[in-house]
């Protein structure tokens, strides 16, 4: 099972979110780490091109589990937005008013 909804994690990073970064410039992005694990892989297979435009981004926060320092790291070099450790807090991105 847990094959199966990382495949799927992956098809959807891949696929949809450069589609709603470019639609909707979003300013603030709630994931777990294996999706920002997934969209770093996506940018260094395409350096210089990436198709997720992340340049609206002013905070990622990352919850669900622990976010490995590295690729917060690695994050914010790569796309230029700080990538915080906010475990427990996905509940409360209703609650977030931009």
């Amino acid at each position: 099972m847990a094959v199966r909804q990382f495949s799927v994690a992956r098809s959807l990073s891949r696929r949809l979110l450069p589609k709603f970064s470019a639609n909707y410039k979003p300013t603030i992005f709630f994931g777990v780490p294996v999706v920002y694990r997934i969209l770093l892989d996506e940018a260094k297979k395409h350096p210089g091109g990436s198709t997720l435009d992340c340049s609206s981004l002013r905070l990622c926060i990352s919850a669900g589990e622990a976010l490995p320092a590295q690729l917060g790291e690695e994050w914010g070099k790569t796309f230029g937005a700080p990538l915080l450790d906010g475990i427990g807090s996905t509940g409360d991105a209703a609650y977030v008013d931009v």
